[in-house]
């Protein structure tokens, strides 16, 4: 294990990171849509909580805190994208 073979891993791990969020925001457009459609609201706190608390399973316990900073950025970042 060095410094260059560890970052080339990040590097791959970012490249996966940024394709399933742009995956997350096309299935967040269809959302958008339906709920418009629907004349739904946007914010369910109780998904958002249901959602955080499943992901949470996938997380070590040393990340978590680290985990919940992100994952609720990519939350709000979605609600912010379907009030657009």
């Amino acid at each position: 294990m060095n410094l260059m073979s560890e970052r080339k891993k990040i590097d791959q791990i970012d490249e996966s990171i940024a394709k399933l969020i742009n995956e997350r925001f096309k299935v967040v457009q269809n959302i958008k849509e339906i709920k418009k459609t629907t004349l739904s609201q946007i914010e369910h706190k109780d998904r958002e909580e249901a959602i955080i608390k499943q992901n949470l399973a996938f997380i070590d316990q040393a990340y978590k805190d680290y985990f919940l900073k992100i994952y609720k950025t990519i939350i709000e970042t979605s609600k912010d994208f379907q009030k657009q």
